[in-house]
């Protein structure tokens, strides 16, 4: 997904969802320094979130509260465990 602005045209960042907005999970990955309406000192700014709704919230926040892994890698297993990226090879059939 681009986002647009209308009156010129230009490019303000691209976002990429993965998971439907209804879905139990979804995860967005955006260019946050595209977002910010002030000049940075930096040349990349990319933001990653998780959205977890019902069970899959709630389980969570329990993790959390109980303090049962650090919050880091709960959100890594969240990625790794929904999402990879890989290299398609010739043989590969999907």
């Amino acid at each position: 997904m681009e986002n647009i602005v209308i009156e010129g045209g230009e490019t303000i960042g691209h976002t990429l969802y993965f998971g439907s907005p209804s879905s139990d999970i979804q995860i967005r990955f955006y260019e946050k320094k595209k977002n910010v309406q002030m000049e940075l000192d930096i040349d990349v700014w990319n933001r990653t979130e998780v959205q977890l709704r019902d069970l899959r919230a709630y389980v969570v926040a329990q993790v959390i509260a109980d303090d049962v892994l650090p919050l880091g890698e709960i959100v890594a297993g969240i990625l790794r465990n929904y999402i990879q990226f890989r290299i398609r090879k010739a043989t590969d059939k999907k």
